[in-house]
């Protein structure tokens, strides 16, 4: 399976990731290789990266190539499900960002 960068400007060949996650932040959606080092598959504007971390999770079993999804995508999965647009995905509040 490959996987198409967000923007598209890379494909990414599973067979020589050994995980793909949300970072830290839930803003980006990184892949890491088998012989090391890795890459930024997609960044997005909030902190929704662990949805479309699942959105791909979902579509690895039906298709052979997957592009990851733009926000609005993001964003119209987060309105299906009844989630606030603009709490993180997990329901809790990103830590470590200096909000009051």
């Amino acid at each position: 399976m490959y996987i198409v960068s967000k923007d598209g400007s890379q494909a990414i060949n599973m067979d020589n990731v050994t995980c793909i996650y949300a970072s830290k932040d839930g803003h980006a959606v990184m892949a890491n290789f088998v012989g090391g080092g890795g890459c930024k598959m997609a960044r997005y504007s909030r902190p929704v990266a662990g949805c479309a971390v699942r959105m791909l999770a979902e579509a690895m079993d039906v298709f052979e190539a997957y592009r990851l999804p733009s926000d609005e995508d993001v964003d119209a999965r987060m309105d299906a499900a009844g989630k606030d647009k603009f709490q993180h995905f997990g329901g809790r509040k990103p830590k470590g960002h200096g909000c009051t």
